[in-house]
């Protein structure tokens, strides 16, 4: 047998499998293509939060307020999660839950800052925006993509102590996330 025919061999199952149609293709910037049902759940949605998490304990701006606030504080900063907001067309998704179970597992194995679902006693906030656009796939499919926007705010302690702390933004983290359905 021919290399040509022994590759063909290989990738013929697939692509037949790839053209089976209804179902949903969850491609992510960091993983490899997994086959899911009908819409994003809440494994996937944490699982997206533990890779925007991730990403955000690489970022130097996020380091550095990290770094500055455990000398300032004496203690590990807490992280809280003030707003989640779903600009997509499906208000099904479980997006506080699966965003909170993402971003509090993955800081918690961290041991960088602890993330906390209490607002109240923040060092550094986070605020979530999710947005979904919808496309056309070509042969009856349609491409679902999602982008996030993290905003991430720090608390300052002013040097004066007449002076009232503040929070203030630090910067932002974004990540796409395509899903194929259907074609």
């Amino acid at each position: 047998m021919s290399r040509f025919a022994k590759i063909l061999t290989l990738l013929l199952p697939l692509a037949l499998a790839a053209c089976a149609g209804n179902q949903l293709q969850v491609v992510d910037a960091d993983e490899q293509s997994t086959i899911r049902p009908e819409t994003l759940t809440y494994q996937d949605i944490t699982l997206f939060a533990e890779g925007l998490a991730n990403r955000l304990r690489g970022e130097a701006y996020f380091v550095n307020a990290v770094d500055d606030l455990k000398g300032q504080l004496g203690v590990t900063p807490n992280i809280g999660l003030i707003s989640a907001i779903n600009n997509t067309n499906d208000d099904r998704l479980p997006l506080r839950e699966g965003l909170y179970d993402g971003f509090e597992e993955a800081f918690y194995t961290s041991g960088m800052a602890n993330f906390v679902r209490d607002a109240d006693n923040t060092h550094l906030t986070l605020e979530i925006q999710i947005n979904g656009l919808q496309s056309s796939a070509g042969g009856g499919g349609e491409i679902i993509e999602y982008w996030s926007r993290v905003r991430v705010h720090r608390l300052v302690l002013p040097d004066n102590p007449d002076q009232s702390a503040y929070m203030q933004l630090i910067g932002t983290v974004s990540e796409p996330m395509r899903m194929v359905r259907g074609g």
